[in-house]
């Protein structure tokens, strides 16, 4: 300010003219202060636009970086993408391996993991035996995920006959799609083609389906033989063969098998409607030595036990008319008759039955040791007891849980320990059962004659014979066990007839009276 006013009196102004000069040049600096100070702002603020800009880039470009890398990560099977943990629950004994194995590769193809890292991953999920298969490898092979994998199905009996026998015996399950089916079948068509060591080609699968039809239909000593050295070609099975049929002294016509339905599916046994008793058809050819005579031996009589003809064998016999030849295994189908569909003898492997208050169809297995039930009929609430390992046809061994189930067949009732299975049928009842579940006609023909010679006893003696009753308080529990009663009576409804007890002195009286004894008592006299 005093500047401005000596520059006024230079200017010679004075007075009022003075203060007005003054007053003015404040009034433009401060407009110019003002200005400056504005300039000074939209500085600060350009440089910060400008340096917000630039941390923005510079995070966009990150970004895209990270886009880069995962993208690429994800390509090749590294990085954060193998080290991520498996999202499957674990495997527990009683499920399907072969099920599980599968299921564990879509998720790993899903999520692209390194093939190199599949083995020690599926060992976090590991359970049981299969987790003492994988602690028993070498640190190599346990980074092998198809040793790994080969190790388990061999554990497990899943081998390359295994699923062969599956891919030819297996049936649809119930709630199973005929999608859901063709992928099952899938499955073991590759394992068994895996396992085999055949390339996935026409060729390959065409020499697999020869070979397999081959060793089939070749003679069994044969059979063995190939199959003991596992042929890599036809050409080598062809020269393996031609080697051991001139070892032996002879052609590959002599005891060649027929084509059997049920050969595909393993052991089969066949019910004879006369007595019921399984016959193993797949027993081993054992050729004997010419005898002395010149006549072979090991030529088959072909004389018919039923018509007494020759040229066939009874069971071929066409004079037995639509008499049945029932099989459990068909075609590579399990086939039992439903009491609905046939009539007469064929209605005698099933029947009508109650199993926990539920009323089903049973069918009597008189191949099997023990009973088995569908895990549906077995309540939640019911805790299986134990496990126990089972053969199954197809020759695999698996284990399964047990549980005590109330049957109901005819008028027989029961608390029975059966065996829980994912079983295309309700209750297959096995020998475990006590009784075959069958009362025919000759059986109940004896138990009416039985019946009539106690009734004649009781007016001879005068004696009125009466049941056993098992000793306690008279109630009726769902435990007791009682002997299996007949599913299927005749018209008459006829029961097989009880246990009478009789005393001491009536049954001495009745020895006495006997005259069928009477030499008996003579001879213990003398």
């Amino acid at each position: 300010m005093d500047k401005l006013i000596e520059q006024g009196k230079e200017m010679g102004l004075e007075g009022e003219n003075l203060l007005k000069f003054v007053m003015a040049q404040q009034a433009i600096e401060r407009d110019e202060r003002a200005k400056e100070r504005e300039a000074q702002r939209e500085n600060e603020a350009k440089e910060k636009e400008a340096q917000r800009r630039h941390e923005l880039e510079m995070e966009e470009l990150k970004v895209r970086q990270a886009e880069i890398e995962y993208h690429k990560a994800k390509k090749e099977g590294t990085g954060d993408v193998k080290a991520k943990t498996p999202r499957l629950p674990s495997f527990m004994e009683g499920e399907e391996i072969d099920g599980y194995l599968l299921r564990f590769e879509r998720f790993a193809r899903a999520n692209h993991w390194a093939e190199d890292t599949w083995a020690s991953l599926l060992s976090a999920l590991l359970t049981g035996k299969a987790l003492d298969v994988y602690s028993r490898l070498s640190d190599a092979e346990a980074q092998d995920y198809d040793k790994v994998k080969e190790a388990i199905l061999k554990r497990y009996e899943l081998t390359e006959d295994g699923f062969r026998k599956k891919f030819r015996s297996e049936i649809p399950q119930e709630g199973e799609g005929p999608d859901q089916y063709i992928v099952r079948l899938s499955s073991y068509l590759n394992r068994w083609i895996e396992l085999s060591g055949t390339s996935k080609t026409f060729e390959g699968v065409c020499d697999l389906i020869i070979q397999e039809q081959f060793l089939d239909l070749c003679p069994t000593d044969l059979a063995i033989h190939l199959r003991e050295r596992k042929p890599k070609s036809l050409e080598e099975l062809g020269k393996m063969s031609e080697q051991y049929l001139i070892a032996h002294g002879r052609g590959l016509f002599e005891g060649a098998r027929p084509r059997n339905p049920s050969r595909t599916t393993g052991k089969s046994f066949n019910f004879q409607s006369n007595n019921n008793k399984p016959t193993n058809n797949n027993k081993p050819m054992v050729r004997q030595p010419p005898s002395a005579s010149g006549k072979d031996p090991n030529a088959f009589p072909g004389k018919c036990f039923h018509c007494k003809e020759i040229g066939h064998v009874k069971a071929d016999c066409p004079k037995l008319g639509t008499s049945p030849k029932t099989s459990m295994f068909a075609q590579g189908r399990y086939k039992f008759w439903d009491v609905d569909e046939r009539s007469g003898e064929e209605s005698k492997y099933s029947s009508r039955g109650v199993v926990n208050g539920r009323r089903v169809q049973m069918y009597r297995d008189t191949g099997s040791s023990m009973t088995y039930v569908n895990q549906k009929f077995v309540p939640q609430g019911c805790v299986p007891r134990d496990t126990v390992k089972v053969r199954l046809a197809n020759g695999t061994v698996d284990t399964i849980p047990t549980a005590r189930v109330k049957l109901e067949v005819g008028e027989d009732t029961r608390m029975m320990e059966v065996g829980v299975m994912n079983t295309p049928y309700p209750v297959l009842l096995g020998n475990d059962y006590e009784m075959a579940c069958v009362a025919t006609r000759a059986q109940t023909k004896k138990q009416e004659e039985a019946a009539r010679r106690v009734a004649e006893d009781e007016k001879k003696t005068g004696v009125k014979a009466s049941p056993i009753v098992p000793v306690g308080d008279g109630k009726e529990t769902e435990s007791k066990e009682e002997d299996c009663r007949s599913v299927n009576t005749d018209e008459k409804g006829a029961q097989p007839p009880r246990v009478f007890e009789v005393s001491p002195d009536v049954l001495r009286k009745q020895q006495r009276d006997d005259v069928s004894l009477q030499s008996a008592w003579k001879g213990c006299c003398e």
